[in-house]
């Protein structure tokens, strides 16, 4: 798979994630796999209040098998599909073994 191909799949996860919360279980109905998908997490992202922030962190940690610490709950780091696919990407990189 191409690096822009795993962004996408990273990006309709995420977007899944958060419409996830916003939509309390959209993405098990596959409202997270459609092409609108990153648009509408986006709006989701912009109105994302401090007990969603708290859902969408707990479901990123679960589907993703990561922890998020608490320095990376910085504002910029959630506003967006972009920022939270970035944010997740990093939080795998770092679990990842190292040689």
């Amino acid at each position: 798979m191409t690096s822009a191909g795993s962004s996408d799949d990273l990006d309709q996860r995420v977007s899944a994630a958060v419409l996830a919360v916003a939509y309390q279980g959209a993405a098990d109905t596959g409202a997270g796999s459609s092409p609108s998908a990153p648009r509408a997490a986006e709006a989701v992202l912009a109105d994302l209040q401090s007990l969603e922030l708290v859902e969408l962190v707990v479901r990123l940690e679960a589907d993703f098998g990561i922890q998020i610490a608490p320095e990376q709950l910085a504002p910029e780091n959630f506003g967006s599909v972009a920022a939270v696919r970035a944010l997740v990407a990093a939080c795998l990189s770092a679990r990842a073994p190292r040689p």
